[in-house]
């Protein structure tokens, strides 16, 4: 089977016989009513490599990516909470959405975004898609701190040369580092009361496969990958 592609039709196999070719011409009229109509495949993603550790998350490449049609690369989604059971029952019930055979990476998306999940921003506050652009890049990182601004680099890459990433904060004309206060009354990307300086926040994550399909005007995903492991920071603001 093509990387990135599932719901091929399954293979027949009958008894020699009128009945049996009767069923068999019907069988194949079926299936190229199906591939004319475009709905003999279903375009989608693997998803990457994605992990916790150190202070870093790291996205790893799935290679079979490379060669898919339309894929342009990887975003990581985020929520922050001031409640930790709130945090862990949100990224659980993504988790167990994602692991259902029934769970497409579509009803995936929709599910983020309905518990407000946002997208992380680059250093400009722009929500450029997709966040890592594939090229030659194979690892991904993101250098998470309680006191100063996130950093993302490439494996070519040290840290100290990487770009920031910043909120998703949609009441903000300006880029909003991932430490400063954390407002209930207006930020789309938290769940909790109004944070002061050292208050614990805690982050789920989860990264995505991206592409865009010019010829149907739609997006394509992955199963969204989870670090599955808590990640909390006393924020000291800026």
């Amino acid at each position: 089977m093509p990387a990135g592609r599932v719901g091929r039709p399954a293979r027949v196999t009958v008894a020699v016989g009128k009945p049996a070719l009767a069923f068999l011409a019907a069988a194949l009229a079926l299936s190229a009513a199906l591939s004319s109509c475009g709905l003999e495949t279903v375009q989608t993603y693997d998803a990457p490599s994605f992990t916790y550790e150190g202070g870093l998350l790291k996205l790893t490449h799935d290679a079979d990516n490379g060669s898919a049609d339309y894929f342009l690369g990887y975003e990581i989604y985020y929520r922050a909470y001031s409640s930790e059971t709130a945090m862990q029952t949100d990224r659980e019930a993504i988790e167990d959405l994602a692991d259902n055979d029934d769970s497409t990476p579509e009803t995936c998306v929709d599910k983020l975004e309905s518990l407000d999940f946002q997208r992380i921003k680059n250093e400009y506050g722009k929500d450029d898609r997709p966040l890592f652009t594939y090229g030659s890049d194979n690892t991904f990182y993101i250098q998470l701190s309680a006191s100063s601004d996130w950093p993302y680099y490439r494996s070519a890459d040290a840290p100290v040369t990487g770009q920031i990433v910043t909120r998703s904060i949609s009441t903000s004309s300006k880029p909003v580092s991932f430490i400063s206060q954390y407002s209930s009354l207006s930020d789309d990307d938290y769940e909790g009361s109004t944070t002061t300086t050292g208050v614990t926040v805690y982050f789920a994550f989860f990264a995505v496969a991206y592409g865009f399909d010019i010829t149907t005007i739609s997006n394509i995903y992955s199963l969204p990958r989870s670090t599955y492991t808590d990640i909390s920071f006393n924020i000291q603001f800026e």
